[in-house]
């Protein structure tokens, strides 16, 4: 069995697309999945299953939540060693602060180099970016008077791709739940 992590696109966000976290946990035991444990209320959701392909454990999984709770959400999924390396390759170690947030945004894919370079560009004294395969880094002051650009959407809009984003804490915090047997 492979121990991995979903990552659910914008459900239970502003009172839209609700699913209450025991319904989550059936919608991923009818796509056969096995130790189904969730994170606050955001969609993250630790599971094992034997499965190799996670295109394949995706469309399950996006499947069966379209069928039961009646709409479609992205789902990515990350193997623990993947989301152990994600927190290891953290480029602004040492700088999260009560004033400067970390946020770790998802793609299914690696974005373009044109696309990254372009991003980069956005750099100010509000908000870095750094992008490590197929996770961004985004390093946010907090405590500013300037509106920050970053958001998921402005992110997904940026890549032309789906995405979804976590906090330092939650990605740090999923990747203990998942390691606790």
């Amino acid at each position: 069995m492979i121990r991995y992590a979903a990552l659910l696109r914008g459900i239970n966000v502003g009172g839209y697309r609700k699913v209450k976290m025991n319904d989550l946990c059936d919608i991923f035991l009818t796509a056969g999945l096995k130790n189904i444990t969730t994170y606050i209320q955001s969609g993250n959701v630790i599971f094992d299953s034997p499965e190799t392909d996670t295109s394949r454990l995706k469309h399950e999984i996006e499947t069966s939540l379209e069928k039961t709770a009646g709409f479609h959400a992205t789902v990515l999924i990350r193997t623990i060693p993947e989301l152990e390396n994600i927190i290891y390759e953290n480029p602004f170690e040492g700088r999260v602060t009560d004033r400067h947030k970390l946020y770790v945004t998802f793609f299914k894919v690696e974005p373009s180099p044109d696309k990254q370079q372009e991003l980069l560009s956005y750099r100010n004294d509000v908000e870095e970016f750094t992008v490590r395969k197929r996770e961004l880094y985004s390093l946010i002051d907090k405590k500013t008077s300037q509106k920050p650009l970053f958001s998921n959407n402005f992110i997904e809009k940026h890549f032309g791709m789906p995405a979804t984003t976590r906090n330092w804490k939650t990605v740090n915090n999923i990747l203990n739940l998942a390691t606790i047997r």
